[in-house]
C-alpha cells in the first residue's frame, strides 16, 4: 500500500521447533499402526559421499518433485566437506516449493511421521562418538512387533535395521529428522509460531493460509498472514483482508501490527472514520513513551499511518487499481 506501511509477517522464534500438548504420541504404541511401509517412496542408490542428495531427491519426489541426486547435487552438496550439511536440505527443500518439517529427536515422533504416510530423511552416525561415519538416510517403515525400521538407504532400498540400532546411530548423529510437505499439508510437531513464519517465507497462497487460520484459530498471527496474502494477490482481496484482520484483533487483542494493516484496508475502501478507529487504538496499545521493544518498532509505522489518514492521502482502492 503506496507510501503507507503494510507490516508483514515476521515472528521469532522460527529456529526453534517445539511440540504442540497434545500432539505428541505417549508411546511407541501411540504412532499409528503396528506396521507401516511406505513401499512408493522412491529409491536411488547413493553413490559415495552422495547420500544426502539421494535421500533428498527420495522424499521430494515422493511429494511430486521432478529431480534426480545428481541435479540436487548442484544445490547441496559441497565438495570440500564431501558431503552435505543438513541446513542444505533444508533450504533445498523450501527450494523446490515444499515446506520442511524438522521433528522432534524421539524415535516416536519419526514413527508417528511414517505412519501419516511421510517418509522422514534422518542423519546417522554408523562409526563411534571420536571416529565418526555421517550418513544421511529415509526411514520408510517400520514394524513395532519385530522392533524394526526399514529404509532407505545407500545401496539397500530396503534395509531393515532393529529400532535399538537406529535410535542409536541417529541420537549420536544428533537427532535430525527431516520431511517435506506439501502446501496444503498442516505439520505434525511444528509450533504455530515457527510454522506460520514457514508460510511467510515461502509466500504461501490465501488457501494455504486459510487452512492454517483454521488449525489455530486463536492465533492473531494465522489470521495476519491470511490478511496479507489475500492482499498479495493480483487482484488485491480488500474485504477477504478486512475479515482476517479483524478475526485477528478478535482472537488476540494484543496482536498490534494487525490494528495498522486493519486501519488501512479500511482507509483503501474509503471507510475513514473506523480507519482513524483502529489506529488510534493500536497506538494507545503501544503506549506513549511505547511499554514494549515491539510497540516501539512499530510506533513509526503506525504514526505514518495515521498522519496518512488525518490527511486522507490514501486513495481508495478502486481509484488506486486505475
Amino acid at each position: 500500500m503506496a507510501r503507507a506501511a503494510l507490516l508483514a509477517l515476521v515472528l521469532a522464534g522460527t529456529a526453534c521447533v517445539t511440540v504442540q500438548p497434545g500432539s505428541t504420541p505417549g508411546s511407541r504404541a501411540d504412532v499409528g499402526p503396528v506396521a507401516v511401509e511406505l513401499a512408493a517412496v522412491p529409491f536411488f542408490a547413493q553413490e559415495v559421499h552422495e547420500c544426502g542428495p539421494a535421500a533428498l531427491a527420495e522424499i521430494l519426489v515422493r511429494n511430486g518433485v521432478d529431480v534426480t541426486p545428481d541435479a540436487l547435487s548442484d544445490e547441496v552438496y559441497l565438495p570440500g566437506r564431501a558431503g552435505t550439511l543438513a541446513p542444505e536440505l533444508v533450504a533445498s527443500v523450501r527450494r523446490h516449493g515444499l515446506l520442511p518439517e524438522l521433528l522432534p529427536a524421539r524415535s516416536e515422533a519419526v514413527l508417528h511421521a511414517v505412519a501419516r504416510g511421510r517418509p522422514v530423511l534422518v542423519l546417522q552416525n554408523l562409526g563411534l562418538e571420536l571416529l565418526p561415519h555421517w550418513h544421511y538416510a529415509v526411514v520408510v517403515g517400520y514394524d513395532l512387533g519385530r522392533q524394526e525400521v526399514l529404509l532407505r538407504s545407500g545401496l539397500e532400498p530396503r534395509q531393515v535395521m532393529t529400532l535399538f540400532t537406529f535410535e542409536q546411530t541417529w541420537l549420536r548423529g544428533g537427532g535430525f529428522a527431516l520431511t517435506a510437505l506439501r502446501p496444503e499439508d498442516l505439520p505434525l510437531y511444528a509450533a504455530p509460531t515457527a510454522w506460520l513464519q514457514t508460510l511467510a517465507d515461502a509466500h504461501a497462497p490465501p488457501e494455504v493460509w486459510d487452512r492454517a487460520a483454521r488449525h489455530w484459530p486463536d492465533s492473531g498471527a494465522a489470521a495476519f498472514g491470511l490478511a496479507n496474502a489475500r492482499l498479495a494477490q493480483n487482484e488485491p482481496d480488500l474485504r477477504g483482508a478486512e475479515r482476517a484482520l479483524r478475526d485477528a484483533v478478535r482472537v488476540e487483542p494484543g496482536f498490534l501490527p494487525a490494528y495498522n494493516n486493519l486501519a488501512l484496508v479500511l482507509a483503501r475502501q474509503g471507510n475513514w472514520a473506523e480507519a482513524r478507529k483502529w489506529i488510534d487504538q493500536g497506538l494507545e496499545r503501544i503506549g506513549s513513551p511505547p511499554q514494549t521493544p515491539a510497540g516501539a518498532a512499530l510506533q513509526p509505522a503506525f504514526e505514518d499511518t495515521r498522519r496518512q489518514i488525518q490527511a486522507g492521502r490514501l486513495a481508495p482502492a478502486a481509484a488506486a487499481r486505475q
